[in-house]
């Protein structure tokens, strides 16, 4: 009986998520190892459930995301559903924030995106995968954290929940002011927690 209420809780939850944008920020750590089939057959079933997913891939510490993207792409397709490789240029471009005190010693980067191909290939029901780093218009890498590309993803589209998808779990949740707005869940795939209870198993 037990089960059964969850399994009903659930579909209710993916029905009233149905055609909503989630933006699920995923460690390139977790592609890399044996995590990625797994990872790839709950993004595939989420997106069979309508949700309109879309997916920041950060870089690996040799600042590669390509790919990762790239094995994500190919492992969704396994599962019977569409994904596509996208460089965060030409979507995604920053710019220096004014400092909120004189003191600050460094500027904060402020992402802006570019909605218009996310939601279209939303629309015609691929999964986005949108890989950092992000490049400036000489084609230098811009130090811009993974957590904020996300948050700014989700705000220009409107996302109904940002899912940050560790390797590991930090010791706090992301502190992101640009996401205030929307419910933020922290999940990490080495402690086996599942991207399916993350998003449907909501209280």
């Amino acid at each position: 009986m037990q089960d059964d209420a969850l399994l009903e809780r659930s579909l209710r939850t993916a029905a009233a998520m149905r055609d909503q944008v989630v933006v699920v920020r995923l460690d390139a750590a977790a592609v890399a190892s044996a995590e990625l089939e797994p990872i790839a057959a709950k993004l595939a079933l989420l997106r069979s459930l309508d949700l309109r997913l879309i997916v920041v891939l950060d870089a690996d510490r040799n600042g590669q995301a390509e790919p990762h993207a790239h094995r994500l792409t190919s492992a969704i397709a396994r599962h019977g559903q569409r994904a596509v490789g996208l460089s965060s240029a030409g979507i995604v471009s920053v710019s220096a924030a004014t400092p909120a005190l004189p003191e600050d010693a460094a500027a904060r980067l402020t992402p802006t995106v570019d909605p218009l191909l996310l939601v279209h290939l939303c629309m015609l029901r691929y999964i986005p995968l949108l890989y950092l780093p992000i490049l400036d218009e000489s084609g230098a890498t811009v130090d811009c954290p993974a957590d904020d590309v996300a948050a700014a993803v989700g705000k220009y589209l409107g996302a109904s929940m940002l899912v940050f998808l560790r390797h590991e779990r930090p010791l706090t949740p992301p502190t992101l002011a640009e996401a205030c707005f929307q419910p933020i869940r922290v999940a990490a795939t080495t402690a086996g927690e599942s991207l399916l209870t993350t998003i449907l198993h909501t209280s």
